[in-house]
């Protein structure tokens, strides 16, 4: 999917600059329910990383986190079940709602009361000659429903 592609793409550039070394990357299709042999790949590094990014669509992330737990990967994914302080998925959706300031790579979230949609800046890029330029970065006033 081209927006996780250029979400990877950003974030490696991002946490680069951020003085940050990414230790591994690795590709999967959209629909694909089998995640093993990438998962395998990571679980041999050594060291093993701090933390992992994972850009996916919403349909395949479930099942990713599913099988990295699943091989036994205890790599850092989600603040908010450490803020949960439980596995149990209404306090982890209770915890992402409460999630205010929260400084990522990408930017500061925040979730308004009653969203579920974080607000955070979005960042507009321009293309001159083939060239991709930082042009500004806005804070939406409004998210619209999703």
């Amino acid at each position: 999917m081209d927006y996780t592609l250029l979400l990877q793409k950003y974030f490696v550039e991002r946490f680069k600059e951020m003085g940050c070394t990414i230790t591994s990357s690795d590709t999967y299709q959209t629909g694909d329910t089998d995640f093993r042999a990438q998962l395998t790949r990571l679980k041999a590094l050594s060291p093993q990383p701090n933390i992992l990014f994972i850009s996916s669509g919403p349909d395949d992330i479930g099942t990713i986190v599913k099988q990295v737990r699943e091989l036994g990967i205890n790599t850092p994914i989600v603040d908010a079940i450490k803020r949960a302080d439980t596995d149990n998925p209404k306090a982890i959706r209770n915890a992402i709602a409460a999630t205010k300031g929260f400084e990522g790579v990408t930017g500061t979230i925040n979730f308004p009361p009653g969203k579920r949609v974080p607000q955070k800046s979005t960042t507009i890029i321009q293309v001159k000659k083939g060239k991709f330029m930082f042009l500004n970065e806005v804070m939406p006033e409004k998210i619209p429903a999703p």
